[in-house]
């Protein structure tokens, strides 16, 4: 039940600074690829591994370098 009220107090509020229209200014095409940098990036905020939208655009870079 712990789990249960993190999400619903804090956890389904977490979203991150960087938006679709960010990536696509930094190059990346339109499409699936947006989402799953999108994805990415929550993940890591909700992980706790970054805090900052630099910290966010470091990721999406490197993540739009991988995928």
């Amino acid at each position: 039940m712990e789990s249960l009220g993190l999400y619903l107090n804090e956890l389904r509020f977490v979203k991150p600074v960087l938006d679709g229209e960010a990536i696509k200014q930094m190059g990346v095409a339109p499409g699936p690829l947006i989402g799953k940098i999108l994805n990415g990036v929550l993940k890591a905020k909700l992980d706790g591994e970054v805090h900052t939208l630099e910290e966010e655009v470091a990721l999406a870079r490197k993540l739009a370098k991988g995928l």
